[in-house]
């Protein structure tokens, strides 16, 4: 089922929300890395949204009337984008929300911010987001051990890329976007 969702800005007003989605130290570091510690505080996303390279949003249901994932975009350098720490809410999980949440920030990334390129990481066991980032024409580009988990065992980032040339063929292929 396509989900229909607006971005939305993120601000502070939003960052309950993320404390009770970020529930447990492994989620934590699915969505955050090593940037967070856990139990996720108010203090570390304020200090994180302090960043003027970095943009927030909300991933917010039309249908449901509900906030159901969070992402983040930092800009690099002025053609290419880095997409973090996205989220979707524990009860949204699985439902296509975060397809429609990557497929909604590329657009926003090419079309309205005109980069050339987005890249982003995400650990080689979170095998749902690696699917969701490839149907949405993310390729691979490398891996990084980077971190020892929060689990004792070591996680692997996958380094991904998408180029807007990509992103145009993709689009031509597929149904238009209302954005």
């Amino acid at each position: 089922m396509e989900r229909k969702i607006i971005l939305l800005p993120a601000g502070v007003d939003d960052f309950d929300l993320l404390i009770d989605w970020a529930d447990s130290a492994y989620v934590l570091q699915q969505f955050s890395g090593s940037v967070f510690s856990f139990p996720l505080t108010r203090a570390q996303l304020v200090d994180n949204l302090s960043d003027v390279k970095r943009t927030a949003f909300m991933a917010f249901d039309l249908s449901l009337g509900k906030k159901v994932g969070y992402a983040e975009m930092y800009k690099i350098d002025k053609r290419t984008l880095k997409f973090a720490r996205l989220i979707i809410g524990a009860n949204y999980r699985g439902k296509g929300y975060g397809s429609a949440m990557v497929s909604a920030l590329l657009a926003v990334a090419f079309v309205k911010l005109k980069a050339r390129q987005v890249q982003l990481r995400v650990y080689e066991q979170n095998t749902a987001a690696l699917l969701c980032y490839e149907k949405n024409g993310f390729v691979r580009t490398s891996t990084f051990v980077t971190s020892r988990g929060c689990d004792g065992n070591v996680w692997t980032s996958v380094g991904m890329v998408q180029h807007v040339e990509d992103w145009v063929q993709n689009q031509l292929k597929m149904e238009p976007l209302t954005i």
